[in-house]
């Protein structure tokens, strides 16, 4: 093999002298081209493996946690992973790794300060692959234990005030009495407006209430498929303590 490579080397020098003594100038133009094109294509080469498998190493990581990143549209920058209990953030210069606390007050949060073994570039792949649905801040941290990375924990309480109109959601656990239901409840069953809701009212106090259900369903007009619903969600009873309204063109008569 190396005899082999020794005649090979020995003929390209003899060619080389040949080429210089016969035609001196187009050999040195091409053995300056030659140079620079294998520097250009050793030194390109050498890059495009150390990016390749950076990259593949990444992009095997993110497949991992594929379902937990927002978003995914930038494997290099600006990365989230989120679960419903926490979620871990990569920043924009590719070493800064923060950790919080989701659903919780006050909630936790850390920051990564330092790493005693692995490389910055091995991070973010390692909590890839380790997050899960069931991944909670706890968890987190001790992941960050595991990889003897040095952590600034903080406790931050948040008092949002919610508003009013967000805390008032009303659930229908039991049957709703048109006749003697409130204007919210009544807009709370499906199909149901404020409008229908007033209007209802409305005609149960000229009418004394109503009878049946179906009188319901004549007076307001709702689709098939919302009277099904409302067929299990609704009731008719007596009305409580309601007067019939007596009218201008009524007349009372004595028999």
């Amino acid at each position: 093999m190396y005899g082999y490579r020794a005649r090979l080397i020995a003929s390209l020098i003899s060619l080389l002298i040949f080429l210089f003594i016969r035609f001196p100038v187009p050999a040195i133009i091409i053995s300056v081209a030659g140079v620079i094109l294998y520097l250009f294509f050793s030194r390109l080469r050498r890059k495009t493996v150390v990016d390749n498998g950076k990259k593949w190493r990444r992009e095997g990581a993110l497949r991992e946690a594929q379902a937990y990143l927002v978003p995914y549209d930038n494997i290099w920058n600006n990365l989230r992973l989120s679960n419903k209990f926490c979620s871990l953030r990569l920043g924009r210069d590719g070493v800064t790794i923060t950790g919080k606390e989701n659903n919780a007050n006050p909630y936790r949060t850390f920051r990564i300060i330092a790493s005693k073994v692995h490389a910055w570039d091995d991070l973010w792949d390692m909590f890839c692959i380790n997050f899960s649905h069931n991944k909670t801040y706890d968890g987190l941290v001790e992941d960050c234990r595991r990889f003897q990375l040095v952590i600034e924990e903080n406790h931050i309480q948040t008092d949002l005030p919610v508003k009013q109109a967000e805390q008032k959601t009303i659930k229908v656990t039991e049957k709703i009495d048109i006749n003697n239901c409130s204007e919210i409840e009544l807009t709370a069953l499906p199909g149901i407006s404020v409008v229908h809701a007033k209007k209802i009212i409305k005609k149960r106090n000229e009418i004394d209430g109503f009878k049946t259900i179906e009188d319901l369903f004549l007076f307001i007009k709702v689709r098939p498929h919302i009277e099904k619903q409302l067929r299990e969600m609704i009731c008719v009873n007596k009305m409580k303590g309601a007067k019939k309204i007596k009218r201008n063109s009524e007349r009372t008569i004595d028999l």
